[in-house]
């Protein structure tokens, strides 16, 4: 590891600028060459909303991708312009009638919104909405099992197709003479796998013919892998050639991604410094000025271990402990990983976790210790 790592104040990120021109570029690179009309990358601000990557999403024209009030109002901050953002989300706020007005994109997420968005927005600006996108649910574990992230239990995003709630929305569209202006798909899954894109795509597909719909856009979500090259893995490639095949049939302006942790995780990593170390019965517990909190808040239960460097390792044939970092709060359970490869480690030492630009920096805060610096490098 480079030494110069040991100018850097820690606890902090370093958010490479490159790396993740680097990952759009993968991302558009690849699905223009297989979808003929424009391709729009949509920037998740719940991915990670740290000021440096929401300047990088604006500098490199991808729209924003907000399901919040205060995440809309950070993105209008930003400088993007209404007609760049695409607002989700189960409850979107007072902004999203301003938002609606202004023509951002609005995918409307269940009948009970739609209907109240419809009659507030008529309060305020004596019409409806002019046009307006569905977020849809539909059953993927029937064609793909074991894929979502709910497993057994029903996903609870997105307006039912199998229960007849899509129908019944598109027939208020079109009773208030709204235009359906697209369809939204958003699912995460266990194994981000082709066939599960396969079949997003073929709902959409099927949905457009059965109701012969004329759409603007369609805007796919979820996990794609992206950023590392896992062998076994989709590249984005595929990604690309399955879902422009599959909506070959389906005549629409924009295709709108929405790839998240695929171009996020990749773009920083998370420095800390050992400051202590102390042997416990059997155990080593080395203590980083960092905390686990900072790059999973979730608590997951996971090693961490393999996300970790650490500068100038040496490797001891007497060390027969284990050992665990461990971050600087009072939580027992602030532990980054055990460590059973016998590595030399000194108080000073800089460890490094790689891949820890998604679903990190959003969630930091001021419990017990103060947020990191964020450093941004070309």
């Amino acid at each position: 590891m480079d030494c110069l790592l040991k100018n850097y104040k820690t606890p902090c990120y370093i958010i490479h600028k490159k790396k993740f021109e680097d990952n759009l570029n993968e991302i558009w690179g690849n699905f223009k060459k297989y979808w003929e009309k424009e391709v729009i990358c949509s920037y998740s601000f719940k991915t990670n909303n740290s000021q440096a990557m929401l300047q990088l999403a604006k500098q490199n024209n991808m729209y924003a991708e907000v399901v919040s009030a205060s995440e809309y109002k950070l993105a209008k901050s930003i400088g993007f312009q209404d007609e760049c953002i695409v607002y989700n989300g189960p409850c979107k706020g007072e902004e999203v009638y301003e938002a609606c007005h202004l023509g951002a994109m609005i995918n409307i997420d269940n009948l009970d919104e739609l209907e109240e968005l419809s009659v507030e927005y008529f309060k305020r600006y004596s019409t409806f909405p002019k046009k307006l996108g569905l977020r849809v649910n539909f059953d993927l574990e029937k064609y793909v099992p074991e894929q979502t992230s709910t497993g057994t239990e029903d996903g609870r995003f997105g307006i039912c197709y199998e229960n007849g709630d899509f129908e019944r929305a598109l027939e208020y569209l079109k009773s208030n003479q709204i235009v359906l202006e697209g369809i939204h798909v958003h699912y995460t899954t266990k194994t981000r796998s082709l066939e599960v894109y396969q079949e997003i795509s073929k709902l959409i597909s099927r949905l457009v013919a059965t109701y012969e719909l004329k759409v603007s856009y369609v805007d796919i979500g979820g996990g794609f892998w992206g950023g590392r090259k896992i062998p076994g893995k989709p590249t984005m490639e595929e990604y690309a050639e399955v879902i422009s095949d599959t909506l070959a049939n389906v005549s629409c302006d924009k295709l709108i991604l929405e790839p998240g942790s695929a171009l996020c995780s990749t773009v920083a990593e998370y420095l800390c410094k050992v400051v202590a170390m102390k042997d416990v019965r059997n155990t080593r517990f080395i203590i980083l000025d960092g905390t686990s909190l900072h790059i999973n808040p979730f608590q997951y239960e996971r090693n961490a271990q393999y996300l970790m460097e650490k500068s100038d390792t040496k490797y001891s044939e007497s060390m027969e402990k284990k050992q665990i970092f461990c971050g600087s709060t009072c939580l027992e359970k602030d532990r980054f990983a055990c460590v059973e490869r016998n590595e030399d480690i000194k108080k000073g030492d800089i460890v490094r976790f790689q891949n820890v630009g998604a679903y990190t920096m959003s969630f930091l805060s001021d419990f017990i210790v103060e947020k990191p610096v964020i450093y941004i490098e070309d």
